[in-house]
């Protein structure tokens, strides 16, 4: 029975000396004069490597590693709170993800990456929201979906492929934004402003139609896209409002298939 008290105290100082060596941490200033503080894996190599860049410790760089030295993830804190770029890598050292931070919310850049160094999805956030032109892809880097977001998170338009390349599924209105005012251009046509979705294995055209024009010649502007924020020539007879059919036609460039889609606008063409 005297033994009992003896066998434990040898048990909680084996746990205690243990628990102390896994957390052993590692002190030292670096080359440019920050200090860096470590937290060690039993092996000795770093599990949590902070680096100060200021003498408050409130701005610093955190990196996590794995067991076997490779780095896990790392970004920049101010005050706690994430800042800037953050990157995360697998146990091979290959870059997995990247995403961006302002104010400790996902803003900017987000990226993911296959090991093999192919994007696996790559779009861009606002105040923690998808924004804009989102696209995930297979691993031989094919489009599996495209996806157009409006600055609250809403989803305005989406595209999935197959495997092929093949349209499977496709929702959502192309036009995101038509300008209503056309500006006047130096060679006496009018060009009209629109944001419009661009999806991957698509070749992505605009034609305009005046429909008070009861001939072949009522298309008055044509422009294949090129980038999301486009334009388009347009010839129109004389100043004023004018309600127009805009029509998107993307044909896959793979299969051949179609897609159309059209929306009526009125534009107001100011005298030049």
């Amino acid at each position: 029975m005297k033994l009992l008290p003896t066998i434990l105290w040898i048990f909680i100082i084996a746990v205690f000396t243990n628990a102390c060596h896994n957390t052993s941490k590692n002190e030292f200033t670096n080359s440019d004069g920050n200090l860096v503080v470590e937290e060690l894996f039993s092996n000795d190599q770093p599990k949590i490597r902070t680096i100060y860049l200021n003498k408050e410790k409130t701005d610093y760089i955190l990196t996590t590693y794995y067991e076997s030295g490779e780095v896990m993830d790392s970004a920049r804190y101010k005050d706690g709170i994430a800042v800037g770029k953050r990157v995360y890598y697998d146990r091979e050292g290959d870059l997995l993800h990247v995403e961006h931070y302002k104010n400790g919310i996902l803003d900017g850049v987000n990226k993911g990456i296959y090991g093999d160094g192919t994007t696996s999805y790559e779009g861009f956030r606002v105040a923690g929201k998808k924004a804009g032109e989102w696209i995930f892809h297979y691993p031989d880097g094919g489009p599996i979906t495209y996806e157009f977001y409006d600055t609250t998170g809403k989803l305005l338009f989406f595209r999935k492929y197959d495997e092929t390349g093949r349209f499977e599924k496709t929702n959502g209105q192309p036009f995101i934004f038509i300008h209503d005012v056309a500006s006047p251009s130096p060679d006496g046509t009018y060009l009209v402003h629109f944001v419009v979705v661009d999806p991957p294995l698509s070749s992505n055209r605009v034609e305009v139609i005046d429909p008070s024009i009861r001939d072949s010649g009522n298309i008055i502007g044509s422009s294949r896209i090129k980038t999301v924020r486009s334009e388009v020539p347009v010839s129109v007879s004389e100043s004023g409002n004018k309600s127009l059919e805009f029509f998107f036609r993307s044909e896959n460039i793979k299969t051949g298939e179609v897609q159309q889609f059209s929306q009526t606008r009125t534009i107001n063409f100011p005298e030049i």
